[in-house]
């Protein structure tokens, strides 16, 4: 694990690299207010890197942190991604269960409350957002 700090650097080329690396991620220009944190994807030389950088309002301006992550250290992010997207997706498939179990439930309790024609509408959105998670599904099982 390598790590390095810049220090004794004037604060105008200080703010210059966190400008500079701001721009590499997309961030404004401006001083933050809160603490931001971008990551990117980039080869390097045949290497695949992630660049994650961290920028907060400091004491003497903006403080910034860049950290490169490859090989194992990449390989083991990139797992933990995945696993964080899973749950994500599980915690979401089921809030949009129980919701359209709601919807049917309050439509069932309350026959004289049929679902207008705008509320109708929604439902062949959920079918077409249900058959691209459904192909998206395909895709991740078979490869």
């Amino acid at each position: 694990m390598l790590q390095s700090v810049l220090e004794d650097l004037r604060l105008p080329v200080f703010q210059g690299t966190i400008n500079e690396l701001k721009r590499l991620m997309g961030l404004p220009l401006i001083p933050v207010k809160h603490a931001k944190q971008v990551e990117i994807e980039r080869r390097y030389q045949q290497d695949q890197l992630l660049l994650r950088f961290r920028v907060k309002r400091g004491d003497c301006g903006e403080e910034g942190t860049l950290q490169v992550l490859r090989g194992a250290a990449l390989k083991f992010y990139q797992q933990q991604k995945i696993a964080d997207l899973s749950r994500e997706a599980l915690m979401t498939a089921q809030q949009l269960h129980k919701r359209l179990y709601e919807i049917r439930q309050y439509s069932d309790r309350h026959t004289n409350t049929h679902l207008s024609p705008q509320q109708l509408e929604v439902l062949p959105a959920i079918e077409q957002i249900l058959r691209l998670v459904a192909k998206e599904m395909d895709t991740l099982q078979n490869g």
